[in-house]
């Protein structure tokens, strides 16, 4: 009942519409994370720290050709009313850790790869582009704190080189801390928040570089950035905010302010002319073996009776294949299925992406501002 309670109250506040929109959001495309069921094993025995049982460390790992245009076969098989292809906003990874220039600064010094030299990959993100079927915007530059990942790495913390000399960036860098490598925009300094910051404005550019056009939109991985980060983020030329029910606060402005968290929700208006857009349905199949499409169906149902649109978020490991084949099949089924529920019980939906939907907001708002 509670949860109930708090899937309605979720999507009172914000914009609204009578048109029934499906945006789907999925995280983390081109991240590396875990190259092999072997190398991760091999880290395990070296004493790496993995979450198992939670899904992203049973199943994520880079996503290969053929897991792209197997789940592109399965969004074209789907169109909305006005004839487009379900299309997943690709929120994407454009480099990740150079593992042996890193070692050969006695890990002092950060080096990264761009996903750009995967042409076979990037080939196929193009391809999903161009038939309206896979649309990349800008999660980070990495999937990973850089600064505490190095730290970790010259202290030698408890698994971290094991992982390390397996291609994996290790969970738990520094369990001081109330947070984990993954976390991008994560800082305890003003050091690291200016490098932060840094990488913000480079991972831009490698994006634009990549896939030609500027990322309207953005995901923080793991929901935490600050301020100072939306504000690299808007004078680079992103304009909306994924997010979360909640934005959490990086370490250091958690100790400052005694604040975790700010409310996010679809059509808010940040202080630097940001808007926001809420997830407020779930399909990740991958982080529980029970999964039945019951609840999101009903998340869905609850998201357009209170007049919004349905942001669906869905992570990459549901839809890759690299450690484990019967996952994706089992993710792809009960997504086939999702989405033809979902045309069936909504003949009028439309699906769009996260920048095509900010873009019909912020008309909206502009409009209501002007003639109030």
């Amino acid at each position: 009942m509670l949860n109930k309670i708090k899937s309605n109250i979720k999507n009172i506040p914000g914009w609204r519409t009578k048109r029934h929109i499906v945006v789907i959001e999925s995280d983390d495309w081109g991240a590396t994370r875990i190259p092999s069921i072997v190398s991760k094993n091999i880290a395990q025995i070296g004493g790496a720290d993995f979450d198992l049982g939670q899904g992203f460390d049973d199943f994520d790992t880079l996503e290969q050709y053929e897991d792209l245009t197997t789940l592109f076969e399965v969004l074209s098989n789907h169109k909305d009313i006005n004839g487009y292809n379900t299309v997943i906003t690709a929120n994407s990874i454009v480099a990740n850790p150079d593992f042996k220039r890193i070692k050969e600064s006695n890990y002092k010094t950060y080096f990264f790869k761009t996903i750009n030299n995967n042409i076979e990959l990037t080939n196929a993100y193009k391809e999903g582009i161009n038939n309206h079927l896979f649309k990349p915007q800008y999660h980070a530059r990495e999937h990973l704190n850089v600064m505490r990942w190095l730290d970790a790495l010259q202290k030698n913390y408890k698994g971290v080189r094991s992982a390390f000399e397996q291609g994996i960036w290790s969970n738990t860098c520094n369990s001081m801390l109330d947070s984990h490598c993954m976390a991008t925009y994560d800082y305890a300094s003003e050091i690291e928040k200016e490098f932060i910051i840094s990488s913000i404005k480079n991972g831009l550019n490698i994006f634009e570089s990549i896939f030609g056009y500027k990322s309207i939109s953005t995901i923080a991985p793991c929901y935490i950035w600050c301020d100072d980060i939306t504000k690299a983020m808007v004078e680079n030329g992103v304009r909306c905010f994924q997010s979360g029910i909640y934005q959490r606060l990086p370490y250091l402005l958690k100790t400052q302010t005694n604040k975790k968290q700010i409310f996010r929700y679809s059509g808010q208006r940040g202080k630097y002319g940001e808007v926001y857009l809420q997830r407020n349905v779930s399909f990740e199949p991958s982080s529980n073996m029970n999964y039945t499409n019951d609840l999101t169906i009903k998340n869905i149902d609850r998201a357009f009776f209170w007049g919004k649109p349905a942001i669906i978020q869905s992570h990459r490991i549901n839809f890759v294949s690299g450690l484990n084949r019967k996952n994706r099949d089992r993710s792809l089924k009960l997504f086939d299925e999702l989405l033809k529920i979902i045309i069936k019980k909504y003949a009028d939906v439309e699906f769009m992406t996260s920048d095509q939907l900010y873009y019909l907001i912020k008309k909206d708002i502009d409009k209501y501002h002007y003639e109030n």
